[in-house]
């Protein structure tokens, strides 16, 4: 395994270019959806906390509403602000495609991109984020969050301080150097051992939950990964829970 300094830090810059720009914060774990489901549950499933705390988020300055009457032109999206003046998303493009100005130059570290899409696990009925993919270690302008509807006629709305796009920082030749194969589990014995210890265990599990005075009954749910451990305890070598990410460190001048 590297060392931390294999992996120097990455610089983040937002250029603020407009006097209303979005507010940006360090992307928040919690979803409405989340928080309704019984006993919390959904936030013992580590991998959805870590990928909703996986960058940062812009926050729409205003509430509006939006509806798409199903032509191609640009003035089939109308757009109804809670606030005339205030900032404003648009119909730049047609074809039902919602667009949102950031407000913001953003500038990474030499080699890196930035991956721009809507908040990850929190869907908006009507409406679908597009996602990009932006070389921001060389770009000298801005870029917009794009949404398109999925259908006609129906309202959709955003409320003032809502996330409305998610920015996440990678090595621009990540997915390049990475080797995909494609082989049998039992070509890696070890692997397929601890696999079918899980099996059994998660097997197991769901019939003891069933009976009142069991350890599963008790505790209803298996924390295995999130514990970072095996079925059968053992620890892994490396494990991370949802990364607390730094906010945006104001330099502007005063």
């Amino acid at each position: 395994m590297k060392d931390e300094q294999d992996f120097p830090a990455t610089e983040l810059i937002a250029y603020q270019i407009v006097d209303n720009a979005p507010t940006i914060r360090p992307g928040s774990a919690k979803r409405p959806w989340m928080t309704d489901t019984f006993d919390r549950f959904a936030y013992l499933c580590l991998p959805l906390v870590a990928a909703n705390v996986s960058g940062w988020e812009l926050l729409c300055p205003v509430d509006f509403t939006a509806r798409w009457n199903g032509e191609p032109g640009r003035d089939a999206v109308s757009i109804d602000l809670a606030e005339p003046d205030a900032w404003a998303p648009a119909s730049h493009f047609g074809h039902g495609i919602l667009t949102f100005d950031t407000g913001y130059v953003f500038r990474t570290s030499a080699g890196h991109n930035l991956w721009v899409r809507g908040p990850v696990n929190d869907p908006k009925d009507g409406l679908s984020p597009l996602e990009g993919l932006i070389e921001t270690d060389w770009l000298p302008y801005t870029f917009t969050m794009n949404y398109r509807f999925t259908r006609p006629d129906h309202e959709v709305s955003f409320r003032k301080g809502e996330p409305f796009c998610l920015i996440h920082p990678m090595p621009a030749d990540y997915l390049g150097r990475t080797k995909p194969a494609l082989r049998l589990l039992n070509q890696d014995p070890e692997l397929d051992v601890r696999h079918h210890e899980w099996t059994q265990a998660r097997k197991a599990w769901n019939v003891e939950r069933l009976i009142p005075g069991t350890e599963a009954h008790s505790a209803k749910w298996r924390r295995d990964y999130l514990r970072g451990q095996t079925a059968s305890r053992e620890k892994a070598p490396r494990h991370e829970s949802a990364v607390a990410l730094a906010p945006f460190e104001d330099e502007r001048p005063r």
